[in-house]
């Protein structure tokens, strides 16, 4: 089992044992609001601080780095997006409460500022949280855009317009001609290589696609970037395909696909 993997099963372990604790807290709370034993308040206060631990909780899964961005699924980007802003509205709401108590002479108005800084933290997540959704949107155009260049489609039409493919060498190029590659780029522009997907992702898998052994680059294929790695790349003999922009009529993300295409996974008879 790989490291990445492992550590998933872990964290998932360690996830249900701590909601299984948990839930137990609050339905001890609940029997002693129940009996009479503690105000409906604390019932209430228990409750939002479970809302605030599960949020907490996928944020750091999928925002801060335990669910890379390669393994993201569809309802993880939108857990993701849905935590971030419960989070930040209520914060938000914590802040108006606050005011109006100021508002009344009931608190002292410096009493808010700290609470105005967490609603700020919490925008600020909900902001990195959405650009991060954003980009596994944009991976997953990128998938179904390599998924259409599979269907061999006319010269004139648009989807033959939007895609550039060039055979080079059969096969998925070495680790040696990617180390090559990246290096290359690197001296180049002084920056990374730009990868959006390394190998096989969530998003190749579930649309049933091997992407083993192929990359993607976040560059316009007619940009600086884009042109010369596409001459790098001719030049190594390493296939690729260079999206520009439409295909079949649906927006999709620029990019150069490095490698043969993303032939559909045999499902076994």
């Amino acid at each position: 089992m790989e490291m990445r993997a492992l550590a998933r099963c872990v964290w998932i372990v360690a996830g249900a044992l701590a909601a299984f604790a948990q839930q137990s807290e609050l339905d001890r709370i609940r029997s002693l609001v129940e009996a009479g034993a503690l105000p409906r308040k604390a019932l209430e206060d228990a409750l939002g601080a479970a809302h605030e631990a599960d949020d907490q909780t996928t944020l750091r899964a999928t925002l801060y780095g335990r669910v890379g961005l390669e393994e993201m699924t569809e309802a993880q980007a939108a857990a993701m997006i849905a935590a971030a802003e419960r989070l930040w509205k209520r914060r938000e709401a914590k802040v108006a409460e606050a005011e109006k108590l100021v508002a009344l002479e009931v608190r002292a108005p410096n009493t808010v500022d700290p609470l105005r800084d967490e609603a700020a933290r919490a925008r600020e997540a909900y902001e990195a949280a959405t650009a991060r959704a954003r980009l596994f949107h944009d991976l997953t155009e990128m998938a179904r855009a390599e998924q259409e260049a599979e269907v061999q489609a006319p010269p004139d039409s648009p989807e033959a317009q939007a895609a550039e493919r060039f055979l080079g060498d059969p096969g998925v190029p070495s680790l040696a001609k990617v180390r090559t590659i990246e290096a290359a780029y690197s001296r180049e522009f002084g920056v990374p290589l730009p990868v959006t997907a390394r190998g096989g992702t969530a998003t190749h898998r579930t649309m049933g696609f091997d992407h083993t052994g192929r990359l993607d680059v976040g560059v316009e294929p007619d940009s600086r970037e884009g042109v010369w790695l596409r001459r790098l790349l001719e030049n190594m003999r390493v296939p690729f395909l260079a999206f520009r922009g439409a295909v079949r009529g649906q927006s999709t993300a620029a990019h150069i696909h490095i490698g043969p295409p993303s032939h559909k996974i045999r499902k076994a008879d």
